[in-house]
């Protein structure tokens, strides 16, 4: 379990990384939400599904390890960032 909530909060940090990245391509003055909608994973009623499909219904469970992360991503991480955006302060994308 603690690996699959590992590897999904790899995902949404990468998500939320490459959003930064692909924020110049967007204009207009709604580039700067692209990492938060680029970071969003829908685990709902079409997640149940296509997961049941793909790892079989014995499985379903490990879903809601990923909707944890979600949750726990978005509520600390993503919160904070959008309440800085909102605020005026710049997002850049990392300087390697």
């Amino acid at each position: 379990m603690v690996i699959l909530f590992l590897c999904m909060l790899i995902v949404l940090f990468v998500s939320f990384g490459l959003g930064l990245l692909l924020r110049p391509l967007l204009p207009g003055k709604y580039n700067r939400y692209l990492p938060f909608i680029t970071s969003v994973y829908e685990g709902g009623m079409m997640a149940y599904p296509l997961y049941t499909n793909l790892f079989g219904e014995e499985n379903l469970a490990n879903i809601a390890i990923f909707d944890i992360a979600t949750m726990l991503f978005f509520f600390s991480f993503s919160t904070a960032m959008l309440q800085s955006v909102n605020s005026g302060k710049k997002l850049s994308s990392p300087k390697w």
